[in-house]
């Protein structure tokens, strides 16, 4: 009997720049183990600000963050995942 991988939605940023959040997702979508175990479905949330730009309450910032959270209700909506993994830092 064929063991089906399961559905993973996995949100998080990607690199560049290079920092904590995003050498662990870095990590999580390059691991051998991880891709065997799951059928990974990735939603980059990666802003191209600076550091200083992403903690301050902005329309850019608001922006973002809508548009992140459409493209991880689309992922529900397309991949239906059994698992939801949000990362944040």
């Amino acid at each position: 009997m064929e063991s089906r991988k399961r559905s993973l939605v996995i949100v998080g940023p990607i690199a560049p720049p290079y920092g904590g959040p995003e050498k662990i997702m870095e990590s999580l979508l390059g691991s051998r183990a991880f891709n065997a175990l799951f059928e990974i479905h990735h939603v980059n949330t990666h802003k191209p600000l600076s550091n200083e730009q992403r903690s301050r309450v902005r329309v850019s910032n608001l922006l973002y963050n809508a548009r992140d959270f459409l493209n991880l209700v689309a992922a529900i909506v397309r991949h239906r995942p059994q698992t939801v993994f949000v990362f944040l830092s």
